[in-house]
């Protein structure tokens, strides 16, 4: 299974990139907020400034403030989707049930 996730501003055309993604046989969700996500997104996004910032500049967070908090909630959420995408196609270690 694929996760992909699409975030932007208001008007950046997230709609569009959705309805582009069903037309091609996805499953999409829009306006989903992060806690229906669960653990999937456990960096909750804190500073908005650097991410606003971001957006505003058509760049990525850690290109804005490559130091600052959103930088690293980027790198840990990265982290975290390329080790459960090793995990879904069987290339990385299975986390056992508590």
């Amino acid at each position: 299974m694929d996760l992909l996730l699409i975030g932007g501003l208001s008007g950046s055309g997230k709609s569009v990139a959705l309805a582009a993604l069903e037309d091609s046989g996805y499953y999409a969700v829009s306006n989903l907020p992060l806690a229906q996500l669960g653990g999937l997104l456990a960096p909750l996004v804190q500073s908005r400034v650097d991410y606003q910032e971001a957006g505003r500049r058509g760049r990525g967070v850690t290109e804005v403030n490559p130091h600052g908090h959103a930088a690293d909630e980027m790198r840990t959420l990265w982290a975290s989707l390329r080790r459960r995408i090793g995990r879904a196609k069987g290339k990385g270690p299975a986390r056992k049930a508590a």
